[in-house]
């Protein structure tokens, strides 16, 4: 997930520092010599932009006639082939992505184009909210249609229970210092049994794996575009639908919601991306049972993401994301006991920790 615009600045060694410089000036020999063999441009800018929650370093290099953006992407760490793979299948498919104008997978080096800087999140307002979500849903729907079962993962049941055990680990037991009980990860795995159902009952398609407003641009032609598609894979056909309309950055009215699901059930049955026979009913049942997946998998990877690599960042999110979780199982009757076992052991312990200052976006 790309991370906030600030986030804690990791004192480096001089070591560090100097590998760091290396690789900047590596970066940016690298890049010069692909503009020279594309058309001769002369580098004559370069500056670091802000990071993500990886280990990918981003730069923007100007040159007389254009911007592109540099990336450094480490190959131990990062997916590398699947996002060159990925950007020319989605763009493809008419999709507004960078282009890989070159790459070194061996180097872990990447010249592409440049979407700009306007993420989606820093122009939504109650104005401008439906003109956005209508977009993102068109540019969601043309995604979902992508024939790509031969290319991608399939996100299956034991990746998804795997995803969904950061949570006892990360924020559970590791950010709230709350130890499990045997009965507590009993009623933790009859929660995972109930969301794999649900998950592994919907069609399956291209799926971005985390579709929200800090992934969306808005660019120059005030289109807009997908970044951070690396993780995609075949998953189950409402989660980028939550991703979007149940952002962990901003949340909108119930019923404003249930519009937007609504208008893309609409243009799904009309795409045969949904059954024609799916009920109102069946698709919210899929929306919040993945919604519930994805949420508490994110409070497992947030704290994750503070204790392991130290990017604390996201704590300022969670109180959202918790917000999403209590709401949503309150619904269901059969997620009954874990609604009080959240609400009642877990909420206290985080509303006492100093990161948790619930003033997350919500309109």
């Amino acid at each position: 997930m790309r991370g906030p615009g600030s986030q804690r600045l990791t004192v480096m060694t001089n070591a560090n520092s100097i590998n760091t410089n290396n690789t900047t000036n590596n970066l940016r020999a690298w890049c010069q010599r692909q503009l020279a063999a594309q058309g001769g441009e002369v580098i004559s800018d370069f500056q670091a932009l802000s990071g993500d929650a990886s280990f990918r370093k981003y730069h923007r290099l100007t040159t007389q006639n254009a911007h592109y953006i540099a990336v450094f992407a480490p190959p131990a760490t990062e997916k590398n082939k699947e996002f060159v793979r990925i950007a020319k299948l989605l763009n493809d498919a008419g999709l507004h992505v960078p282009v890989v104008l070159a790459a070194d997978l061996e180097q872990g080096f990447l010249l592409q184009s440049d979407l700009g800087d306007t993420l989606l999140l820093s122009q939504l307002n109650e104005e401008s909210v439906d003109y956005w979500y209508d977009s993102a849903i068109q540019a969601l729907l043309t995604l979902q249609q992508i024939d790509a079962d031969q290319d991608l993962t399939a996100y299956s049941a034991d990746q998804m229970h795997e995803d969904l055990a950061r949570f006892p680990e990360w924020f559970v037991e590791g950010l709230l210092d709350h130890p499990m009980s045997e009965a507590e990860h009993g009623l933790f795995e009859q929660l995972c049994e109930a969301l794999l159902a649900e998950a592994c009952s919907q069609p399956q398609v291209l799926t971005h794996y985390d579709y929200q407003s800090r992934n969306l641009m808005i660019c120059a032609d005030n289109t807009l575009g997908i970044i951070d598609f690396q993780d995609a894979l075949l998953a189950p056909i409402t989660y980028d639908l939550v991703s979007l309309l149940r952002d962990c950055y901003v949340k909108w009215p119930q019923q404003q919601v249930m519009g937007w699901l609504q208008h893309y059930a609409e243009a799904a049955k009309n795409a045969a991306l949904l059954p024609a026979n799916t009920t109102p009913t069946r698709l919210k049942r899929w929306f919040d049972f993945m919604s519930l997946q994805r949420h508490v998998r994110v409070l497992g990877t947030f704290a994750r993401l503070h204790l392991r690599d130290h990017k604390s960042g996201y704590l300022n999110d969670i109180p959202l994301v918790c917000d999403y979780v209590r709401e949503v199982a309150a619904e269901y009757r059969e997620l009954s006991d874990f609604t009080h076992w959240f609400e009642h052991v877990l909420m206290p312990k985080a509303s006492n920790k100093k990161w948790f200052n619930p003033t997350g976006r919500t309109q």
